[in-house]
């Protein structure tokens, strides 16, 4: 299995968490759901309003299956490509700094490495 790029953020209370650098396969494919587990609740509702308005705005429309499936692939490459930017921005907003990038098959394993590599301090 091919390692992935992982970047490290640490809160003040010394909680540590791995964000992939990159694409987001989950974002891409689940949306909106994605976005409200992820606890980005604003960016959730903007989404889902303006699908609403466009979907509302073209209902009659002859095009309309095509309109509504161009716009939920933008959507879907906008979350896929910019996800895990999105929740490198929340985290920051909410304290976290930026400690290393790594390389791990996974978020655990990333922070795993993390503490390996700097036992000596704490």
């Amino acid at each position: 299995m091919f390692n992935s790029k992982f970047s490290i953020y640490r809160s003040n209370s010394k909680s540590y968490v791995a964000i992939k650098v990159g694409w987001s396969h989950p974002a891409f494919f689940f949306g909106l759901i994605w976005c409200a587990y992820k606890r980005l609740y604003t960016l959730a509702i903007i989404i889902f309003s303006v699908s609403l308005f466009i979907n509302i705005i073209f209902i009659n429309h002859d095009q309309f299956s095509i309109i509504s499936y161009v716009m939920n692939l933008c959507v879907a490459g906008f979350l896929g490509s910019s996800g895990n930017n999105l929740l490198v921005k929340q985290l920051v907003e909410n304290g976290y700094i930026f400690v290393e990038n790594t390389f791990a098959k996974n978020k655990e394993h990333a922070i795993e490495i993390f503490l390996k590599e700097h036992s000596d301090d704490f």
